[in-house]
């Protein structure tokens, strides 16, 4: 499917308005990196932005719901360049963005609200590419583990402060940024499946926030979502929770309202490694920071001072940054050590998707997913990885003899970006055991066999929209309104769909606190390998259809979002009570 410019979307769309002729002056200049709302234009743009995101949701619901089974296919039809539309379709659709936006817009303020809004939104084609930072490459900096301490009755003691700093990231100023017991980012948390664990918070912010647990399986009370904030300038609390799920990669960021994005773009995010008794008959990579390593990818805008200015660079449909910051670290590299290598691998962006490879093409084993370990190792040449997901891959350095390749991104029509480079460290580790193959012993999740792929669905998601007015169900989150209700021990299967047209649409990462669930298919069908291990957050492309099945453990009120941070705090988010 062609992909078009933000200029020649609104071009089209001011084409059909005004029955064929596209009004276009010499200010209607699109400049689609321009990101930032500045006095004068804030409250323009933002009107613009909801009135033709008003206008899109019009078309799109008056398509979905109000058209025959005929015109949606010849409207689908069109998103994928087919010319079998019919003029009745026409006519709906166009009833429908007329109908749903362009009530009260003025004939000026129309065009031009649609053109300046197009710098602000981000599109199929238009994510800002990576740009090559000319510094010198550091090593890697591996966040510290803290296992902290275990008392005579078996609880594990932790502690996160959150807390201001100032951080050497890119060469010059110092950048201000925020970071759990450091400067940026966060220790990261040991625990262990069956035991108790105690974490102590603080926060010395000069604003609240939380502590989420993203990929725990916890009550409500402690998953850390907008209902439990801690005070700013020195508020303190404490959560307790029983560690109930399989080794794996989780990590802890805020979630407070109004205040995530914001946070996490400030550098608020840490690893959590679960850990348990069976993964070590892998004989996985498990020696943290030499063969075992945690890698957050995230990207970033510096300001000529080298700050991270997040209202300057807010964008409605997700901030994206041009520069690669990878544990916190720019053009980072790593010295391996060891023959096999395993990358813990997480998505910490506020909306960028990154897919990942060697820059060699050779396969890298994924052996887990955000809920653990895979019923059997997966060789992938790229992996694609949305905001909030995780990915656990081994890289084999043993047939290499000289240069090592690098890890990269692919980068729009720039190639591909580097994301670590490797380099053979002086003392390479020769006997190291190698990993188990058994089938039997990685199949430990126990994945149900049964595919419920015919069964009817006991509850529908339907995502939609983009910058302000996105949606699910046709709602936006309100925190006084129940939208799911869940028995407590029951299993579910859900249908999730992203009804954006593919044209103008944006990939959902959908993301359910406290639960993990399996994903049964896509659009009807059997899904890739990878996908067979256990999730708690899942990419939705524009008119796709993902069904789930979540088994329900935990009580209270849990969030059910998009992981596109700015999406989540414009209301793509609803409460799920399991009770």
């Amino acid at each position: 499917m062609k992909k078009y410019s933000n200029y020649m979307k609104a071009l089209l769309v001011a084409v059909a308005i005004t029955g064929g002729t596209a009004i276009v002056s010499a200010h209607d200049t699109v400049t689609t990196n321009d990101c930032c709302y500045d006095s004068a234009t804030a409250t323009n743009s933002q009107n613009m932005t909801a009135n033709m995101s008003s206008m899109m949701g019009g078309m799109v619901n008056n398509m979905m719901n109000n058209q025959s089974s005929a015109n949606n296919s010849s409207m689908h039809s069109m998103m994928n360049g087919q010319n079998s539309m019919d003029s009745n379709s026409m006519h709906s659709m166009m009833s429908g963005m007329m109908n749903g936006g362009m009530m009260g817009m003025t004939a000026t303020n129309s065009m031009n609200g649609m053109m300046g809004m197009m710098g602000h939104m981000h599109g199929v084609d238009d994510v800002p590419a990576l740009k090559q930072v000319q510094q010198a490459a550091k090593p890697l900096a591996i966040p510290p583990m803290q296992k902290g301490t275990v008392d005579e009755n078996g609880v594990r003691h932790l502690e996160v402060t959150a807390q201001e700093g100032k951080t050497a990231i890119k060469d010059g100023a110092l950048t201000d940024t925020y970071g759990y017991n450091g400067s940026v980012l966060g220790t990261t948390l040991y625990m262990k499946h069956g035991e108790k664990v105690a974490i102590k918070l603080k926060n010395e912010l000069p604003e609240k926030t939380t502590y989420h647990w993203h990929g725990m399986v916890v009550r409500s009370d402690v998953d850390g979502g907008p209902h439990y904030p801690i005070a700013a300038n020195g508020g303190t609390g404490e959560v307790e929770f029983t560690v109930d799920q399989s080794a794996n990669t989780a990590w802890y960021h805020p979630h407070a309202m109004g205040l995530t994005a914001s946070q996490v773009y400030k550098g608020l995010a840490g690893f959590i490694y679960v850990d348990d008794n069976k993964e070590g008959a892998l004989n996985l990579p498990h020696t943290y920071g030499v063969d075992d390593i945690p890698v957050a990818i995230q990207e970033r805008n510096f300001t000529a001072d080298n700050q991270w200015d997040y209202e300057k660079d807010y964008n409605a449909d997700g901030v994206y940054g041009d520069t690669l910051v990878v544990n916190g670290t720019i053009n980072p590299y790593f010295d391996v050590k060891t023959n096999m290598v395993r990358l813990r691998l997480l998505n910490g962006s506020n909306a960028r998707t990154y897919t990942l490879q060697l820059s060699d093409m050779s396969p890298m084993m994924q052996v887990a997913g955000d809920g653990g370990i895979l019923p059997w190792p997966v060789p992938k040449q790229s992996i694609t990885i949305a905001p909030g997901e995780r990915v656990e891959v081994l890289v084999d350095f043993s047939k290499y003899k000289d240069a090592l390749p690098s890890l990269v991104t692919t980068n729009g029509t720039n190639g591909t970006a580097n994301v670590l480079n490797f380099k053979r460290g002086a003392d390479t580790l020769t006997a190291e055991a190698k990993v188990n193959t058994d089938m039997a012993a990685w199949n430990y999740n126990n994945m149900n066999a049964s595919d419920d792929l015919t069964k009817p669905a006991d509850k529908s998601i339907v995502m939609s929209g983009m910058a302000q007015n996105v949606m699910i169900n046709g709602k936006k989150f309100d925190m006084g309104r129940i939208d799911f209700t869940s028995k407590l021990g029951s299993t579910e299967i859900w249908d999730v769909s992203n009804a954006d047209p593919g044209m103008m649409g944006m990939m959902h990462p959908f993301h359910v606190h406290g639960v993990q669930f399996e994903v049964l298919s896509r659009n009807g069908r059997p899904v890739d390998a990878a996908e067979k291990g256990l999730k708690d957050t899942i990419q939705v492309d524009p008119g796709e259809h993902v069904r789930i099945r979540l088994h329900f453990t935990k009580p209270g009120v849990f969030m059910v979002h998009c992981h596109i941070l700015e999406h989540e705090e414009n209301g793509m988010m609803l409460q799920l009570e399991v009770k």
